[in-house]
């Protein structure tokens, strides 16, 4: 016991008694899951997926479990159910339109190119020699060619796989969902254990109601688009509106649906349809009043009806956040920089902001 004591007093506590050298441990094993998940997204991917899914539709879930009195097991296999016969419905009913404007606009593309090769013949030319010389390369070394074919076939399998393990994570994470939560908050500090619940309540707040809010918001949209665009008399308007009303889960990301559109509507004018004259008030006016017209519709009733919570950001640092967003992550990117962005706001402004302005009155 003497020599312990000696030896304390001589050398100090252990490295890893040291706060610094535990938190530097603790960040090097987060960094390195979030590696080896990285690298393992094929066999994660359905899982987390499952998993979220199953946090989307908890509140319901739970909901139906406390007010109804209706098991997890049953609400959860009601809602699988729906889900399938809702996307078996929009197959039966819309793929059939879809299919025949993705044809109709594959044949009119051929003209669209050579219209655009006529007037601006030019730019048009490199294009093409790009696409001959491609061509070719594939005539001699059909490796690439091969490539692709397996490619395919890894994709489907992977397609496959995603089809039947989705639903079956969604199935279990959403039957032990509050389980697995009340689980976690055992092992929380008691001393710190309702500061870190009330955090972490306002972020599942911030992130939950965006997205569920958005997706509603999206269908919603989608469909009222191509209504709108079907009135203004636009080619592809079932297409083109449930495009755009996809994108719309992104906050302005509709105006790329917008651009599309009117470029679309252009070409079919100009060169699909063989007119020497513009129409502009077809081309330009009318698709971007049907725009206007949803977007005024979003804004002003379903964004304040289904997704009341506001995020506190101001409209310059959604637009830096999409756009970080999607330089770093892709379309994943901007579907979740927005939620983590007003997550990481919530972090600074309670556990950051007040340790700043304790340094700074001190």
């Amino acid at each position: 016991m003497v020599n312990k004591d000696i030896q304390s007093k001589n050398f100090g506590p252990h490295l890893w008694e040291i706060n610094v050298v535990k938190d530097i441990f603790w960040l090097a094993v987060f960094l390195f899951l979030l590696l080896l998940m990285f690298r393992l997204k094929t066999v994660f991917a359905p899982v987390f997926t499952g998993l979220f899914l199953a946090y989307l539709f908890n509140p319901a879930v739970s909901f139906a479990e406390r007010k109804l009195k209706v098991s997890r097991v049953v609400t959860v296999s009601a809602i699988i159910g729906i889900l399938v016969f809702g996307g078996a419905l929009f197959i039966i009913w819309f793929s059939p339109l879809i299919t025949d404007q993705v044809k109709i606009l594959a044949k009119k593309v051929p003209g669209y190119i050579e219209y655009l090769n006529t007037k601006y013949s030019g730019h048009s030319e490199l294009i093409k020699n790009k696409v001959f010389e491609l061509l070719n390369k594939l005539k001699y070394n059909p490796a690439p060619l091969l490539n692709a074919f397996f490619e395919v076939v890894y994709k489907t399998t992977n397609t496959l796989l995603w089809v039947f393990l989705v639903p079956l994570f969604f199935f279990f994470f959403s039957w032990k969902f509050d389980s697995m939560i009340n689980e976690l908050k055992q092992y929380l500090p008691a001393t710190r254990k309702e500061r870190i619940i009330d955090i972490v309540s306002r972020m599942d707040k911030a992130f939950g109601d965006f997205f569920r809010g958005r997706v509603i918001i999206s269908i919603f949209i989608g469909f009222l688009l191509s209504f709108a665009l079907w009135f203004a008399n636009v080619p592809y308007w079932f297409l083109l509106g449930m495009t755009a009303g996809i994108l719309n889960i992104v906050p302005y990301l509709i105006c790329i649906g917008w651009a599309v559109t009117i470029i679309i509507t252009y070409l079919d004018y100009t060169a699909g349809s063989g007119l020497k004259e513009v129409m502009w008030l077809n081309v330009f006016v009318w698709p971007t009043v049907a725009f206007v017209a949803v977007n005024i519709i979003d804004n002003w009733i379903l964004t304040p009806w289904i997704q009341s919570k506001s995020l506190h950001l101001s409209v310059v640092s959604l637009l830096v956040v999409v756009l970080a967003g999607g330089i770093i992550g892709g379309f994943p990117g901007l579907l979740f920089a927005i939620p983590v962005a007003s997550c990481m706001k919530i972090l600074f402004v309670e556990l950051i902001l007040p340790k700043l302005k304790k340094l700074a009155n001190s």
